[in-house]
């Protein structure tokens, strides 16, 4: 983790949006957003997605966490 990143559930980053939002992008501390206590998503400034995004070349996802897989087909469908 980042030093200072918080990490919380869904319900309490709904509640300090703001804040989560403002810290990111002020501050470059990112928040992961747990669900039913597993890390799901993470808010991070635009600038550090657009250099992570620039060094992995796929995305951000490829730089920061290796082993996320693309989940978009399970969750939307492929429509076919």
């Amino acid at each position: 983790m980042f030093p200072g990143m918080e990490e919380l559930g869904i319900e309490k980053a709904r509640v300090k949006l703001r804040a989560i939002v403002d810290r990111a992008r002020f501050k470059d501390i990112p928040t992961t957003i747990t669900s039913y206590g597993e890390p799901v998503a993470v808010v991070v400034s635009l600038e550090f997605y657009e250099r992570a995004a620039a060094l992995g070349g796929q995305g951000s996802a490829t730089v920061v966490r290796p082993h996320i897989r693309d989940t978009s087909e399970e969750h939307h469908g492929s429509g076919s």
